[in-house]
């Protein structure tokens, strides 16, 4: 239990850092606002849908949403044999952030720093927007951005419910696992610690 709390308490402190050295909200936002418009007129007539709109007039009604940075864990975690140092998490230059109409979100658009300056690379993953906006309502937060942890062993996107790392109790819901559930029942999806995220990395890795 002891380990498991240093565990925590370092990870806190580094992620707060991350954060911290991140790039600024404002900026992203800025890069948002530059460079969504461009992407929507690369939608085909016609599939609309497929992106998340019902018809191309809503173009015009689209509003930015909260930007979420990306996160992955770090190559230092794959050779340490316990889990003791502050570095497994990093934010790695990318972030996602929701299209909505009339107070739906309806698509994401990618933004990654490239070579120092923040651009919009893509657009989509009108399904992952949605559910965005249903954690959204289940952790409403005061906080100008979200985090998104990739974790690529386990092949899921993890959303961070709260950015308040002087909690113990910091909680991580796995995205896009059953889409339907946590809308059409509204309730909370089970949820996972990041010292549980990493045992079950660990465990995949000898079982490989």
């Amino acid at each position: 239990m002891k380990i498991k709390l240093t565990l925590l308490i370092c990870l806190t402190l580094m992620m707060a850092k991350g954060f911290a050295q991140g790039e600024n909200v404002t900026d992203v936002m800025a890069a948002a606002k530059a460079g969504y418009a461009h992407y929507l007129q690369k939608i085909p007539v016609g599939h609309e849908s497929r992106y998340g709109f019902n018809h191309r007039g809503e173009f015009e009604l689209v509003k930015i949403g909260k930007p979420y940075q990306i996160l992955n864990i770090t190559y230092d975690f794959f050779s340490d044999t316990t889990l003791v140092k502050s570095n497994y998490l990093f934010a790695i230059g990318e972030w996602r952030v929701p299209l909505s109409v009339n107070g739906e979100y309806r698509t994401l658009i990618t933004i990654s720093n490239m070579n120092g300056t923040l651009k919009v690379v893509g657009l989509g993953a009108a399904a992952l927007a949605k559910e965005l906006g249903v954690f959204e309502h289940l952790f409403p937060s005061p906080n100008p951005s979200g985090a998104i942890l990739r974790v690529h062993q386990l092949e899921t996107d993890y959303f961070l419910s709260s950015l308040d790392f002087s909690s113990m109790d910091l909680k991580m819901y796995p995205l896009m696992m059953d889409h339907a559930g946590p809308i059409r029942k509204n309730t909370i999806p089970p949820h996972y610690t990041i010292s549980e995220i990493l045992s079950m990395v660990k465990t995949f890795i000898k079982t490989r």
